[in-house]
């Protein structure tokens, strides 16, 4: 089974682009303040050094990529199949915060019709993901809250994605730079992160207006940790392939999506 699994400050987004395809993009977003370094993370026996062309920061058995650009897979694109928490068939992800709900974000960003994250200077990369199936796998063990509103709920930590392809899956990265390629086992578990630096505990869920034209004309409800409460369905962090760093994130550092 090839695996994905999706942590940190990023959009599922479910679009039509430029060219009217329906497509499930992730956009990880650039995050300053505080740093933030979007990564594609696996251990070493999952890549084939001889078919990559980009060199991966190395630290003991962990290969790690810095993401930017447009990626897609040669499994092709299309929707994954979203499955809610008792295992039958959703239109969205469980517990993943929607846009359309917290924001008054209304057009979509240029940069994401377009596949283009050189077009918008708040976005690293652009994920066209394949076909296949997608979960929510974890969540936080605290309850997050919206900053406007009382109440707590459970948010999603980890969102998995499979797929079962017979051969070994090849990534294409498309920069103003070129194109790269990497080379993943079928049988891989892949972690793509966006999470900040070691002991960076700051707001930054703002970020996820981003998504849209005009970014700072987007009001946002920002969700952040309940002081108390714990999600009874919460662990504790997973255990990943990381070259850097130890990341601290909460609830603020999580997906959300759109619609």
């Amino acid at each position: 089974m090839f695996e994905m699994r999706f942590i940190g400050l990023m959009t599922h987004g479910r679009i039509r682009d430029d060219s009217g395809a329906n497509l499930w993009v992730v956009v990880f977003y650039n995050v300053p303040h505080p740093p933030h370094t979007p990564l594609l993370s696996i251990h070493k026996r999952d890549y084939d050094y001889a078919r990559t062309t980009v060199h991966p920061i190395s630290t003991g058995d962990n290969r790690c990529w810095k993401l930017e650009g447009k990626i897609y897979t040669d499994l092709g694109s299309g929707f994954p199949q979203a499955y809610a928490n008792d295992g039958t068939p959703s239109t969205d992800l469980p517990d993943v915060k929607k846009l359309s709900e917290i924001t008054n974000g209304k057009y979509v960003s240029e940069a994401v019709l377009k596949l283009d994250p050189a077009l918008s200077e708040n976005i690293a990369a652009i994920f066209i993901l394949p076909p296949g199936n997608i979960y929510t796998e974890d969540w936080f063990q605290k309850k997050g809250q919206l900053k406007s509103a009382t109440g707590a709920f459970c948010v999603a930590r980890t969102i998995l994605f499979q797929a079962d392809p017979a051969n070994d899956v090849a990534f294409t990265i498309i920069t103003q730079a070129g194109s790269e390629t990497i080379v993943l086992k079928n049988s891989a578990q892949a972690w793509f992160t966006n999470l900040p630096h070691a002991n960076a505990d700051h707001a930054h869920y703002e970020t996820h207006r981003s998504f849209f034209e005009d970014p700072d004309k987007v009001t946002i409800d920002v969700v952040e940790d309940h002081p108390a409460l714990k999600c009874e369905k919460g662990s504790s962090d997973p255990d990943r392939p990381q070259c850097t760093t130890g990341a601290n994130f909460t609830v603020e550092c999580s997906n959300t999506q759109w619609p």
